[in-house]
Order: structure tokens, then C-alpha cells, then sequence
């Protein structure tokens, strides 16, 4: 048997994950799906759905729970935010403190908190880190993301590199069309100077369907474990 821990599951990529991994492979392993706000959701004895804030400093992860028959913990670190979008010298540390908390201190906190969990009944844990070109470039007015992104892709691997039942797959979904997707075509130019480029993506039919890449995913998992 295997766990699975889920985060952002009510949307975009996460929203795909969630229904891949209750069926076919997965159907009959546990799964936590983690988002902000609960909706939706099927009844199902082996799938936990937990609210939680992941842009607050302090959060309570003792809510999951991994069985002894557990040989595989796989954390899918989904959820992230990219606002604030605004160019460096017009931006606060202050701004950043939710999308850094989202998208690096809460995830890491998640995976020092599952590794520890495994290593005590046993059992593996295998991350699969949602990452961006923007985790190893500079975009213009995503210092928030690209910062926040860059951050927990090394804490990741520096956590797998010290802990021999950890393992890491960073797994770069490219341009998918998804809420964040929207946000991004919305921004000025001036606080976004390539936002022409990503309105192209659209109106060129380049974005990837998150169903395609939750499908991706799957198929990533399967031939790990």
C-alpha cells in the first residue's frame, strides 16, 4: 500500500491529479488531498481531504497519518501561487512573505514532516516537486515565483541528499492552461514586460491540458515505485 499527499487539488493540475490517482492504479491506495477550501469531494474511506492555509507561518500536519503498511509516502508538491507580479525595485519583502511561505517554507515543512514519518514506520518517500522554468531563470516581475520556486527545488534535493529513503523528481509541466495562466495574460506590461508573450501561448493553442500532465505524472510514479 501506498500514500499519496496531494496539495492545491481544487484546481488546474491539482484538480487532474486528484482524479487520476483515484482510479485505475491508484484507486486502492490512501491519498490526502490538501487545498485551502474543501468542495466537491467524493466520499471515499481511503482518500482524507484537509483544509489548510498553506500561506500561514504555522501549520499543523499531525492530521496525516501514514499506516505501517505503508511502503511508499509520495508527496506531489502542486500548490503555488505567482502574484505578487511586479518588477524588483517596486516590490517589498513584505509582499513576498505569502508566495514564499506557499511555495517553499510550507512544501519543505510538509516533506521534513513526511520523511521523519516514513523513516519511522519504514518506508519510502518519494517527491515529486511541480517545477517551472522559472525555478532557473529570470522572468521579469516574477521575482516572488522564480525566488520562492528556485528555494524549494534545492531544499529538496539537499533533503534527498542527506536522507538515503528520500527521493526527488523535479517534473517541469511547461505552459499549461490553468488559472495561473490566466492571472499571468492579465498583468500590465509594465509591471510584466514579456506578458505578450504568454497572451501568444493562448491565442496560439501552445498551453498543455493539466489532464494531459496529471497523465504524465501517473505514468512518472509508476515507473518509479
Amino acid at each position: 500500500m501506498n500514500t499519496f499527499i496531494l496539495t492545491g487539488t481544487t484546481r488546474g493540475l491539482g484538480k487532474s491529479l486528484s482524479k487520476a490517482l483515484s482510479i485505475n492504479d491508484y484507486a486502492k491506495d490512501k491519498k490526502v488531498f490538501i487545498s485551502r477550501q474543501l468542495h466537491d469531494f467524493t466520499v471515499d474511506p481511503l482518500i482524507d481531504y484537509l483544509s489548510m492555509d498553506l500561506s500561514e507561518e504555522i501549520i499543523d500536519f499531525s492530521s496525516i497519518n501514514l499506516t505501517e503498511k505503508t511502503k511508499w509516502v509520495i508527496f506531489i508538491n502542486n500548490a503555488s501561487v505567482i502574484e505578487p507580479i511586479a518588477k524588483a525595485l517596486d516590490i517589498s519583502l513584505k509582499d513576498v512573505d505569502a508566495p514564499i511561505n506557499v511555495n517553499f517554507k510550507t512544501p519543505f515543512r510538509l516533506a521534513q514532516y513526511l520523511a521523519l514519518e516514513a523513516e519511522r514506520i519504514g518506508a519510502r518517500l518519494l517527491i515529486i516537486n511541480i517545477t517551472t522554468g522559472a525555478a532557473t531563470r529570470p522572468i521579469k516581475g516574477w521575482l516572488a515565483y522564480c525566488t520562492s520556486k528556485a528555494a524549494i527545488k534545492m531544499a529538496f534535493d539537499v533533503l534527498a541528499e542527506e536522507n538515503e529513503n528520500v527521493d526527488v523528481i523535479h517534473y517541469d509541466p511547461g505552459v499549461m492552461d490553468t488559472d495561473m495562466q490566466t492571472i499571468i495574460r492579465s498583468t500590465s506590461k509594465d509591471k510584466m514586460p514579456d506578458v505578450e508573450l504568454f497572451q501568444s501561448f493562448k491565442q496560439d493553442d501552445k498551453l498543455t491540458s493539466p489532464d494531459e500532465v496529471a497523465k504524465r505524472i501517473c505514468e512518472i510514479i509508476k515507473g518509479t515505485l
